[in-house]
């Protein structure tokens, strides 16, 4: 009786280690990611890079995905240690700037 309690608390806070990348749907994903890179040019294109033009950049992410600067540095690494799922958003993400870029979006 007693190994079923310890079985139902290790069950329990097992289950309860939400991963930020759970958060969203793929799609929300692949939106994120575009979203951050193309932040990530912007910023990087920029003659004056500071500290906080690069919390503009967070806030960005913040705003549209309810994602805090922490969450997003985890949410990489979440991404990085599942290379599967990280290859597949980037190649979406990859094919959209594509089709941005043939309907004249980018330049």
């Amino acid at each position: 009786m007693r190994f079923l309690a310890w079985l139902f608390l290790f069950c329990g806070l097992v289950s309860c280690n939400e991963y930020v990348v759970d958060r969203y749907e793929y799609d929300e994903l692949v939106s994120l990611m575009l979203d951050a890179h193309t932040l990530g040019l912007v910023y990087n294109r920029q003659d004056v890079k500071n500290d906080s033009l690069k919390m503009e950049y967070y806030k960005i992410l913040e705003d549209r995905y309810h994602l805090s600067h922490d969450d997003f540095q985890v949410l990489m690494n979440e991404l990085m240690e599942n290379a599967e799922l990280y290859e597949k958003i980037f190649d979406s993400m990859n094919k959209k700037l594509e089709g941005m870029e043939r309907r004249g979006l980018l330049e």
